[in-house]
């Protein structure tokens, strides 16, 4: 094992320094820029499950980046592989060199268990080979991914494919960089989504959400968070101050599955909801921790088609608070995966060396 683990350092230390030599940049690790290299390595020491093409969200500040080397972070800023030296897609969320700066970096693979799995990042004029395609980071298993950031003169969807039309809703501090805030009379519909989800028999839908109601008491009605319709008929907040998702199966079965998001502590204000089915269970997870579930089937198809929506004035009551980083994958997450996810994008998951 000792010689393995020693042959595994020869190797890495090879990788560094025959990467140093093709971009002409100092040969030492480092986190002041100039070309070095820094060691972004993953805790994925509480998960049973590889993790495969893993988009993990890594944070950048200037104790960890010298942004004055960064005057292009697609241009002077890349991520790479060191068991095969290739530069990996990443795509950056949002970038402020006077302070916390995030990346979205899809990582071939992390093992299950491991606490030394890790990536490279170079930091240096012209370092990046290729331009980083956002997308790329995403590509495969996700249907929509919107990080429910801008609001003119539509809301982008990473993937090209459901941009949303806002009406109502303001860009304000969400979970990871900018977010949306959703008052009365407030919604974002996505485009091309009447057929997204029916017939599925896997899914997973992610959303951070941070209600703006003071207490359970001051919750009135059931405000809809997000739905359309059938097979998704109502993600929502109910009086007991939880967020229930309700789902349409084709056996005419209707499902509903909840998640206390109202009266939590004033330092953990966001949720982080994911609501998945690996076509036996339908669960839902709150800040990575499996909170209900209950039998699952094909999802439901309905001549009542109606659009993908966040927020919903057709509704008796409009869901008021903040919403951020809306995903949909034709794909059943793992637990693993799901916790991995909230542990990356708490600060819990990535650690430089």
């Amino acid at each position: 094992m000792a010689e393995t683990q020693a042959a595994s350092h020869v190797l890495r230390g090879l990788l560094i320094v025959a990467m140093s030599l093709q971009g002409g940049c100092d040969l030492a690790f480092g986190l002041d820029g100039g070309g070095r290299f820094t060691q972004v390595r993953f805790d994925n020491s509480e998960s049973n499950t590889d993790l495969v093409d893993f988009p993990v969200l890594v944070s950048l500040d200037p104790s960890v980046v010298d942004y004055t080397k960064v005057a292009d972070p697609l241009k002077d800023l890349r991520f790479l592989d060191p068991g095969t030296s290739s530069e990996l897609p990443f795509e950056v969320d949002h970038w402020d060199p006077d302070g916390e700066s995030s990346l979205w970096v899809r990582v071939p693979k992390i093992r299950a268990g491991s606490v030394a799995d890790e990536i490279l990042m170079q930091v240096g004029t012209n370092v990046a080979t290729t331009t980083p395609v956002a997308a790329d980071v995403w590509r495969g298993s996700y249907e929509l991914v919107s990080h429910l950031q801008a609001v003119s003169p539509t809301i982008p969807d990473v993937l090209g494919m459901h941009a949303g039309t806002p009406e109502n809703v303001t860009v304000t501090q969400g979970r990871v960089g900018a977010g949306l805030a959703f008052g009365v009379n407030s919604r974002v519909t996505f485009a091309n989504t009447l057929a997204l989800l029916e017939g599925w028999d896997e899914f997973t839908v992610e959303l951070w959400i941070d209600p703006d109601y003071p207490s359970v008491s001051a919750l009135v009605g059931e405000p809809a968070v997000m739905g359309k319709r059938e097979p998704l008929t109502n993600c929502r907040l109910i009086p007991t101050g939880e967020f229930q998702c309700d789902v349409t199966f084709q056996s005419v079965e209707t499902a509903y599955l909840n998640a206390q998001v109202i009266d939590r502590p004033s330092d953990r204000p966001w949720s982080y909801l994911v609501y998945t089915s690996d076509g036996v269970t339908l669960r839902l997870y709150q800040d990575g921790v499996l909170e209900s579930d209950a039998p699952a089937g094909t999802l439901a198809s309905s001549a009542m088609r109606r659009p993908l929506v966040l927020g919903d004035p057709d509704q008796p009551t409009s869901f008021v608070g903040k919403l951020d980083e809306l995903r949909l994958s034709q794909v059943g997450r793992s637990g693993d995966w799901v916790h991995a996810q909230y542990l990356a994008v708490s600060g819990s998951f990535v650690r430089f060396k």
